[in-house]
Order: structure tokens, then sequence, then C-alpha cells
């Protein structure tokens, strides 16, 4: 037990220590007596040194005179073992226990000495116990009374040990209420944000080991918050006690002139208070608003009339009075006009105010003014530089892009040939299902949007863009340049048109595919296109696909006779007439002077390839040229070799299908053989 305690007990007690020493002493002199009667003593022996022994017995046990209180509550330990203290006063007096230890009246002494110990310990327990309540009682009593909420909790886990009546009060709640609203817990109660630095404050100030104080905020029953300062320690039985008061509504007091004028003075914008009349007469204004105007507070004075109305720009005025006129009492008013300075230079100013009573009844402004000229140069010129960049852009056949990465939007100029809309929203995911895009450019656009762009590095790709009513097709180029607009990626670029150019490309490229006098395919490519196609045939392919070798009978008497202008008509004629006979899909090349090479596909049987051969035959039957050259009759004989069965590349099946042809030569001509 503490000191303090002990000095608090030792005044107001002194009867009830009395009371409990008195009790020890019959109860020690109570067995001395039991014990008496079966002493066997010397002849010094006295009652006297019977005393002593017995005193010296309690004051072992922990009380050495009868006024003096204890200063622990092991008494019964004490007295118990004060008998090993007590055994030398016993042998030095002479005095020996003639009492067995299986002695009746030694055990009777035992357990009669024992239970009047227990009794009284239990006495000094419960008038000690007694005591200590109704010190607490007025302890919290006296709390309750103080202007400022105490309470203590938990150094373990916050939960609360006791509280004032002022701690309900200042959060609105009953103790009941609290233990169901916070789990009797006080971390509950404090605002989530301030909980971290709240517990990082108490656990600081405690290692300090002194009275420390912290603010947070906590939350009231109704759910406001107030703020609360908190001044703590560690109680000596181990919880934090707090002695908790409310500063929401504590603040400096700016309420004062000087204060005020402080503030307004020390504003970084124009503060003024306008009247509402012809001349927007200035009532008050602080020193930035003349520095923003350029005029000292005489010249409104002297030669303004006192208002604003002369210093802005008339170009603004019918604006500004309007927006003034439509706004309603106390609705906030943002508007921009210029004003002239002193010197003559215009200025753009931001006001942002609100139409308030004044105390004549008349209406007034209170304004904020802030310079915007340099923001409206840069507004001005960037409007400017937009304005150019699409007139260049409508001017050009090139596309301007922007496509960000982070919203997935694709921004671009207009294109009258295409008529595409200039903003796609979600581009990436309606790539896949526009129209506007052959399969083959969405692939490439999709590769190139999710490329990892190097830094001062173009990506290019060529893509095919369709208009939405599939009209018109046009081939562009992209370029595509990789920025970084802070924490976001933008590819930006453009699209050049080049679909002339890849239109003559195309064109050169198909020229040198032809033979230049009958249009058809010329030998190389004949080759080229034969060669591929039988590359991707397979065993399990059960269609026929015919090779024939088609040569015009006596064609050197049309060059000899009629001359090779007439000739090359001829060749030219006979050109267009098997164009007549076959498909589209089927391979026909000039790959000698009057020598042609076919790849006819998809037969079903070999009737139909000899149908079609015959059909060819047919088409020159009877065909004469010139009046006076009767005898100069046109025809062709065809020699045909199958793919698979008579070969499996170019040169198998022309030198297959060339002997069937020399058959036809030799066998009268004008008609068809196969390889056998």
């Amino acid at each position: 037990m503490k000191e303090g305690i002990y000095k608090d007990y030792k005044k107001g007690g002194k009867a009830e220590l009395f009371l409990i020493n008195a009790f020890l002493l019959i109860s020690f002199f109570f067995l001395m007596f039991i014990c008496d009667l079966r002493f066997i003593a010397s002849s010094n022996t006295n009652f006297a040194l019977r005393v002593k022994i017995g005193l010296s017995i309690l004051q072992k046990a922990g009380s050495s005179t009868i006024l003096e209180p204890f200063v622990t509550i092991k008494t019964y330990n004490g007295l118990m073992s004060a008998g090993k203290h007590a055994a030398p006063l016993f042998a030095e007096s002479g005095i020996f226990l003639a009492a067995k230890s299986d002695s009746f009246y030694y055990w009777l002494a035992v357990i009669i000495s024992n239970a009047l110990l227990v009794a009284g310990g239990a006495a000094f327990v419960g008038i000690w116990n007694k005591r200590k309540s109704n010190k607490l009682k007025e302890i919290l009593s006296l709390a309750d009374n103080i202007p400022f909420a105490v309470f203590s909790c938990s150094a373990c886990d916050y939960s609360f040990v006791q509280a004032s009546k002022a701690f309900y009060k200042m959060l609105g709640y009953s103790p009941s209420e609290i233990k169901e609203a916070c789990g009797n817990n006080l971390l509950n109660l404090i605002y989530a944000p301030d909980r971290e630095a709240f517990k990082h404050a108490i656990e600081t100030g405690l290692k300090l080991g002194d009275k420390s104080q912290t603010e947070c905020r906590l939350t009231k029953k109704d759910g406001s918050l107030i703020s609360v300062r908190f001044i703590y320690n560690m109680a000596e039985s181990g919880s934090i006690c707090f002695a908790a008061e409310d500063i929401t509504n504590r603040s400096a007091d700016f309420n004062s002139a000087d204060n005020l004028k402080m503030i307004v003075d020390e504003f970084p914008g124009g503060l003024a208070r306008i009247s509402l009349d012809d001349n927007l007469s200035i009532m008050m204004a602080n020193a930035a608003f003349y520095d923003l105007c350029g005029y000292a507070a005489s010249d409104f004075s002297n030669y303004l009339q006192g208002g604003m109305f002369n210093i802005i720009d008339s170009r603004d005025r019918p604006k500004l009075f309007k927006k003034i006129a439509a706004a309603q009492e106390n609705a906030p008013i943002i508007t921009e006009f210029r004003v002239i300075k002193k010197d003559g230079k215009s200025l753009w100013l931001s006001m942002h105010a609100r139409k308030c009573p004044a105390e004549d009844g008349n209406t007034e402004l209170l304004c904020v003014f802030t310079d915007i000229s340099s923001l409206r140069e840069a507004y001005n010129q960037a409007k400017t530089d937009r304005e150019k960049a699409r007139t260049l852009a409508a001017m050009a056949t090139d596309i301007i892009f922007e496509y960000r990465v982070q919203t997935d939007e694709l921004h671009f100029t207009g294109n009258k040939l295409l008529d595409l809309p200039v903003t796609i929203p979600q581009f990436s995911k309606k790539l896949t299902s526009s129209d506007a895009l052959c399969p083959d450019s969405v692939g490439k656009l999709q590769s190139l949007l999710s490329a990892r762009f190097q830094p001062g590095k173009v990506e290019t790709e060529e893509i095919n863009i369709r208009s939405l009513d599939g009209a018109v097709s046009r081939w562009y180029n992209i370029y595509a340049y990789m920025i970084m607009d802070g924490s976001s990626s933008v590819i930006i670029g453009k699209l050049a048109d080049i679909t002339e150019r890849k239109q003559e490309i195309e064109a050169l490229i198909e020229a040198s595919r032809r033979d230049p006098l009958t249009n058809l395919y010329n030998i190389s490519t004949t080759k080229y296109y034969i060669e591929n196609f039988l590359k991707q045939l397979t065993p399990s392919d059960k269609r026929l696909h015919a090779f024939m070798v088609l040569d015009i009978d006596n064609f050197k008497n049309f060059n000899d006779i009629l001359g090779h202008a007439i000739g090359d008509s001829v060749l030219i004629d006979i050109s267009q007439k098997i164009n007549s006979v076959f498909r589209k899909s089927d391979i026909i090349g000039r790959v000698g002077g009057d020598e042609f090479v076919l790849l006819v596909k998809d037969f079903e049987n070999i009737e139909q390839i000899k149908a079609k051969a015959q059909e060819v035959c047919d088409k020159f039957e009877n065909i004469y040229f010139g009046n006076n050259y009767k005898n100069l009759k046109l025809s062709v004989s065809i020699g045909i070799a199958l793919a698979g069965k008579d070969g499996n590349t170019y040169s198998a099946l022309f030198e297959k299908a060339d002997i069937a042809l020399y058959k036809v030569k030799t066998s009268g001509k004008n008609s068809y053989a196969f390889y056998s």
C-alpha cells in the first residue's frame, strides 16, 4: 500500500486499527493461557517474560505497538512464522514446552488461535475495502464537479475503466449507451483518420513518463465531430488517466477591426465593397485592388467620381451589367472583363462577387478581383494555334490523330472522303467490330497501339480504311509517336493518304505480271501462280485440275502472208476468245509467240475436261482472216495433262501436256488429246 494512502488511512481509521491489534493480542494471550496449563517452567519463569515473548511474536507478525497500524496485510502468515523467531526467547528464559505435539490442548490452542486470526484478518480487509470504496466515490464526486471530463482506460486496449459525468455529457451518451455505441472502447469514439496519430501520441507521451497532451476529434452521439484536447499520464494501477477538454469553439478572435483590416490588406487579390449605383462607387477596397487597377485611392475620389464605371472597358460594360442584373441576392457572380489602367494599358480581371443588402438599404457587391491577363493571353494564343492547326488539317489530305491510352479514346481531324466521327470512345474494343477496317488492317493497328514505343522513334504501319457506307476505300500510312502527358501516355501522329500511290504501284506490279500484247499473264507469272496452286493440293483432293498447252495451228502463215501487225491482232483476238471460255479463277498465260498455258480447276470428271477442250476448239472453227485469203483458216490444238496424276510441278505437267500436243499436231490438228 502506497505511503499517501497509508497516511490517509492512518488519519481516519485509528479506532479500527486499535480494535484489530487488541483482537490479535487477546488471541495471543488466550494461546498463552491454554498452553500454560501444560507448561513445565523453571523457578524464574514469570508472566512478564511470557508477555515479552508475545510482543515479539506480534512484532514479527507485522505490528510493533498496539496503536501502530499494519503496513502489510500478511498478518496471518507473519504470525505463523513468528514462532520461529520466538523460539530463542523460550530457550533463553528456560521455559520449555512440556505439551506434546499430539496433546489435545496444543491442537485446541492452535485451532482457536488460527480461527481468531482469520476472523481478524477478514474484518480488517472488509473495513479497508469499505473505506477505499468511500474514498473512490468521494474522488469521482469531485471529478463530476470540475469543468472538464475525466476518465481512465486500460493501457492495453483502451477500454474504459472509469469516467466522470462530464465525459458522458461532452459526447451526449449515457454510460449504458456508450458501451453499446463503441463497445466500451475509447478508440471507437475517435474519428477514424485521427486514430493512428492518437495512439502514436499516447505511446510516445507515456514513454516520457510525465504528463503529456494531444488533440484529436471524437464522434458524438448525434454523429457530429468535436475537437478535444487530452492531458494524460499513467496511473499507479496501470491504467491511463485522462483529462479531456472540448476545444471545438475555441479560436482566435478575428472579429476586431484591426485583425480584419490586417487580413484584408494582406489578401493576395483585390477585395472591394462596391455599391450598385450608376457609378459603381467603391465603398471599401484593400491596397491590392488599387495596385491591380493602377490607380491610387485618391485618384478615384478626385477624377473618377469614386467608382469603377469609368475604368471598365466600354466593350465589356453591357455584358458585365447584364450579368450583375441577372444574379439573385447572395448568388455567386463569376465573370471576366477588361479595365483601362492609369497608364492606358488594358488589364483582364476575373471577378467573383455576391450581391448583398447594404446598411443604407441599397445593394452592394462583395468582390474578389484577380489579374488574369497572362491567362487570357495564353488562352487566345492557344485558341489561335488550334484554329491554325484545324485549318491546315482541313486543307491537307492527311488525318491528324491523338490516342489516349489510359482512357482508350481516339481523336482525329475529320475527313470528307471517309465521313468518320472525329472522336471514338473505347476505341480498342470497337476495332474488332468495326466495318471501317479490313481484318488485316485491324491486326496491324492493334499491334501498333500495343507496341512498346522507343523514345524518339516513329512507328509506321500501312492500313486500309473504308467509309461507313463502304463506298470509299482508302489506303493510309500511319506515323505514330508516343509522348508522356503527366502520368498518362498519349500516342500522336498522322494518317497519310497513299491511295493514289498505292494504286500506281499495284498497277505497275500488275503490268509486270502481264503479257504486254494480250494482257494475259506472262510466262513467269503463269508459272508462279500454277506452282503455288499445286503446292496446296493434298492427296485427299478428289477434284480434277487440267493443265493445258494450247497452240495456234499454222500461225506462221498469218505473219508471212498478212504481216506481223495482222498477226498481233490475231493473237489479241485469240486471247479474248480464250478468256471468254474460262473463269477468272482459272490461270491463263501466254508463254510463247503462239503458245498458251492454262490451268483449269475443279472438274468432277474427265468428261467435263473433254467438253471444255472441245468448246475451245469450236470457238475457232470456220474463222477466216482477210477477204482474199479464204485458205487462212484459224484453229487450235490442245495437249492436256492432269495435275497430281501426271505431275505435281509446272515443269512436269508442261512436259506431259506438250507430248499430248505433239500427238494432236501429227494427227490432223484442230483437236485435243490427253497425255497417256
